[in-house]
């Protein structure tokens, strides 16, 4: 796998962590997952479909929030992104060729180490 791809990875990672903890919203989530998987010079139909299936899920608990006119995911919407977001960084970790490292780089570049 190449080193670019490498990279789309470790941004997808970032991306699910940073908003699992807060520090990103979820229309920007959805919209960087979308351009780093569109971006992957080599990848497996397979795993892009599968992707896709938690990814869309993200994206219609949002779209179903902006459609009641809520500010906020409710409890179980929430609690479906969570389950997908988990899904989603499990497929990415399995891609990546040292996860420990790169998670070490994000907390370093973070300033959280």
């Amino acid at each position: 796998m190449s080193d670019f791809d490498q990279r789309q990875y470790r941004l997808m990672l970032k991306s699910l962590d940073d908003f699992s903890v807060g520090h990103m919203r979820i229309d920007v989530l959805i919209a960087n997952l979308e351009g780093l998987l569109n971006a992957l010079r080599d990848i497996d139909e397979e795993w892009k479909q599968t992707f896709l299936h938690y990814w869309g899920q993200i994206e219609d608990e949002r779209a179903d929030a902006l459609f009641r006119n809520l500010d906020s995911l409710d409890d179980h919407a929430m609690q479906n992104v969570t389950d997908a977001i988990s899904h989603l960084k499990l497929m990415v970790l399995e891609k990546m060729h040292d996860p420990i490292e790169v998670q070490e780089s994000v907390k370093d570049n973070d300033g959280e180490k």
